[in-house]
């Protein structure tokens, strides 16, 4: 019937763009109410932005002191966020790239970035609990804030100097001591709270292209 065709249609238009096969059953009840090619398009969206995202993903990989996972963006659509260790890219209590850093970064910057211009970039920086010597906790807080939005401000102006677009990094923060990924008792967990992250999420334009599924 009219539905079995549909089906059939779109299973065979993923499976020559290296996709899924079908698409669950409960899905399907909606294309018998819609156009189904507008429907098509919505359930093929986010599969073009993943490929996409997992491609730049397994770029990322290949990057010296990178660890890379998955995340989620505003919109729902796959993400991937990479995580520099402050103690490679810096010195303690300083915001000056290190030799090791500017090698890694060259190369994100170049094989990742460079190589998916129309991904939007966003850079955050974050500072263990570590109180500065002479200052009061106060004074520590706000010392600590102020140091994570110079080591993301960094990170950024190294990027645009070696391959990424100014246009393609849309945010630039230093949250300090907020959102520790580990515990800030223990010397392990102060490392891993001081970092820089970068996501790379899907841009309008990319969201655009997937929507008339051109993107590629």
């Amino acid at each position: 019937d009219e539905v079995e065709e549909k089906k059939s249609q779109i299973s065979q238009a993923l499976w020559h763009l290296g996709c899924i096969t079908e698409i669950p059953e409960p899905e399907f009840k909606i294309i018998e109410d819609q156009d189904w090619m507008s429907s098509w398009k919505k359930f093929y969206r986010p599969i073009l932005i993943g490929k996409k995202m997992d491609k730049a993903k397994k770029e990322a990989e290949a990057i010296a002191n990178a660890q890379v996972t998955d995340a989620v963006d505003a919109n729902g659509y796959q993400a991937v966020k990479v995580t520099f260790d402050s103690g490679i890219l810096f010195q303690s209590g300083k915001s000056v790239l290190s030799a090791a850093a500017q090698s890694s970064l060259t190369q994100f910057a170049t094989n990742v970035l460079g190589k998916n211009a129309d991904m939007n970039v966003g850079i955050v920086g974050f500072t263990d609990n570590d109180p500065w010597k002479g200052k009061t906790a106060e004074q520590s807080v706000a010392a600590n804030q102020k140091l994570s939005e110079e080591r993301a401000e960094a990170v950024s102006n190294f990027l645009q100097k070696h391959g990424a677009a100014a246009n393609q990094i849309k945010e630039v923060v230093g949250l300090g001591e907020r959102n520790p990924v580990a515990d800030n008792s223990t010397a392990a967990g102060k490392q891993q709270n001081r970092r820089v992250e970068v996501y790379l999420y899907a841009s309008q334009e990319m969201i655009d292209a997937a929507k008339e599924g051109t993107l590629k």
